[in-house]
């Protein structure tokens, strides 16, 4: 009887240690968006839910947003976005120009692609216009 105790305590504490490592072992959690320093935007009328990079089958750079939007709808904001590349310099494009958008309330999805494969990196800034 004392034996099956013994070892009922001894699985209890074996279970008990392994939940707690697992729970630890996921150590200090990702930034949710680690290209949110890229993107530069007023947090009192858009929250940025989430920032994707990836290229293409054509190799160009693409960058999916999404934010939410807390203003009414048809809100009015104008965009630029400057590709960088690997020195970090900013590559000429027809993006750097102002470029205007209308979100509604909620969730607005944004895709950009950059026009010269030899972007590698990105900012963008958004204004309410």
């Amino acid at each position: 009887m004392k034996k099956n105790i013994f070892l009922f305590v001894c699985f209890l504490s074996l279970v008990v240690g392994l939940m707690g490592s697992s729970c630890s072992s996921a150590g200090t959690p990702k930034e949710p968006h680690p290209h949110k320093h890229k993107v530069e935007y007023s947090d009192s009328h858009l929250r940025l839910d989430d920032v994707r990079v990836f290229k293409n089958q054509g190799g160009l750079l693409v960058v999916d947003i999404d934010w939410n939007n807390k203003e009414k709808n048809g809100t009015p904001y104008r965009y630029r976005v400057f590709w960088k590349d690997v020195n970090g310099g900013v590559l000429s494009s027809a993006d750097q120009s102002w470029r205007n958008v209308t979100m509604n309330y909620g969730h607005f999805p944004m895709r950009l692609t950059a026009k010269n494969d030899q972007a590698i990196d990105f900012r963008i800034t958004i204004e309410k216009n």
